[in-house]
């Protein structure tokens, strides 16, 4: 069965967890996920959700297939790598590396988890990433269109015509 057909029959993407404290409680809870420090794939997919554990806007996830089997998805939730995402701007079917540096600690800044992300720019299509304006969108009218019904008039529904006038 081809990736395609398997992701036609339900998710068939585990989330990427790169620090290991998070994975082992991700998986004490009978799901699996995927904690390798280093992927390398193949862009399959790409969506936004809700985020909910911030301020209620949208995040995107990336699906990669692995190049070693199997598909990930990365929530990228973790403002460096939405930006590391955005910055290296990878497309369908685009080979990409995505690495977890772990934590980064600056005397008196907050600590922040660090990702580095870079693509093999060989091929692909351009991905909409979620907060930039959508080009397709900005076509559409906003307004609703509003549809009334209105009664027909005699001379154009079949009514009663007094001209003599016959079209044939």
């Amino acid at each position: 069965m081809s990736t395609l057909e398997q992701r036609l029959q339900g998710s068939t993407s585990i989330p990427w967890i790169p620090q290991r404290d998070k994975a082992d409680k991700f998986r004490s809870g009978g799901k699996d996920c995927n904690s390798d420090e280093v992927l390398i794939g193949t862009v399959v997919d790409h969506f936004t959700r809700d985020n909910f554990q911030q301020d209620g806007g949208k995040i995107d996830v990336v699906v990669l297939a692995l190049d070693a089997g199997g598909e990930v998805a990365i929530h990228c939730s973790a403002t460096v790598l939405a930006n590391q995402m955005r910055s290296a701007a990878p497309a369908f079917g685009e080979k990409i590396g995505v690495k977890y540096l772990g934590v980064v600690s600056r005397q008196g800044q907050a600590d922040y988890h660090d990702f580095r992300v870079v693509t093999d720019r060989s091929k692909g299509g351009r991905i909409h990433w979620a907060g930039e304006p959508d080009p397709v969108a900005d076509y559409v009218d906003p307004a609703p269109v509003r549809h009334e019904y209105q009664a027909p008039n005699a001379d154009t529904a079949g009514g009663m015509d007094d001209s003599s006038e016959i079209p044939f």
